[in-house]
């Protein structure tokens, strides 16, 4: 009985190894795209092709090694499970969103995404201490959660309007609602040339908060993170990622 136990976790690990390997050699990445579009990052264009800085970095990668990246759209709820049961390989990630960070293989930083001010260049607004925003009304995101203007926003030593898109707070700053608003640095680049608003707004130098963005995916594809992370490397010596960035934010 003992012999048939362990040759029957034998078994269940080989078929396991199995599954990882299978995983990695049908070439295929499943990459999470998210259920919300976040664009510059990631989104599907009119035509349904994934776009974003995210989705173009790691799609330079896989086709120099001869993968294919499968964008899918897949919900919060629903990213745990997919990689726990094989369903999704990545999904964009900073290490400090995540709960169990030793569960998964992280990519070096690809890009740092920084929550600065945005404010009308004819009236612009900058700081070095958030304290110094205590004399403005801020435009935040509804939902969003916001650490470092907490202990402001708590004891109401700054004024705060939430709204719940990136495009309203450019718009309620084009209107004068709110002296600067708080938006992901790209995402605000991204709208304002969309929108052809260049020369409208001014982007602060200091950061509300910022972190490292990267890539998480399940510990299979360890060796296959080693290899991107060399291979961004050359990638930003090159100007080969701020190429990309540029696609979306440049003017």
């Amino acid at each position: 009985m003992k012999y048939f136990k362990s040759g029957l976790w034998f078994v269940v690990l080989w078929l396991a190894a199995g599954i990882a390997i299978a995983d990695i050699d049908d070439r295929k990445v499943i990459f999470n795209m998210g259920d919300k579009e976040y664009p510059p990052y990631m989104f599907f264009d009119e035509n349904g092709n994934a776009n974003g800085i995210m989705y173009d970095v790691l799609q330079a990668f896989a086709n120099k090694q001869g993968y294919m990246v499968v964008p899918v759209k897949m919900s919060k709820k629903r990213v745990r499970v997919s990689l726990e049961h094989g369903k999704l390989d990545a999904t964009p990630r900073a290490i400090e969103w995540e709960a169990n960070p030793n569960r998964y293989v992280f990519t070096s930083p690809i890009i740092l995404q920084r929550d600065v001010l945005f404010s009308l260049l004819s009236q612009p607004v900058d700081f070095s201490r958030v304290e110094e925003l205590k004399t403005h009304t801020i435009i935040l995101r509804k939902g969003y959660i916001y650490p470092t203007l907490a202990d402001l926003v708590d004891n109401k030593l700054i004024q705060v309007m939430y709204t719940n898109s990136e495009e309203n707070m450019l718009n309620m700053l084009r209107y004068e609602r709110a002296k600067a608003a708080v938006i992901s640095e790209f995402v605000g680049l991204w709208l304002i040339k969309q929108q052809k608003a260049k020369g409208i707004f001014y982007v602060s130098k200091g950061a509300i908060d910022e972190v490292a963005y990267r890539i998480m995916f399940t510990k299979p594809w360890a060796e296959f993170v080693q290899l991107f992370n060399q291979e961004l490397v050359s990638m930003k010596k090159e100007g080969r990622v701020v190429k990309i960035v540029n696609k979306y934010i440049g003017m």
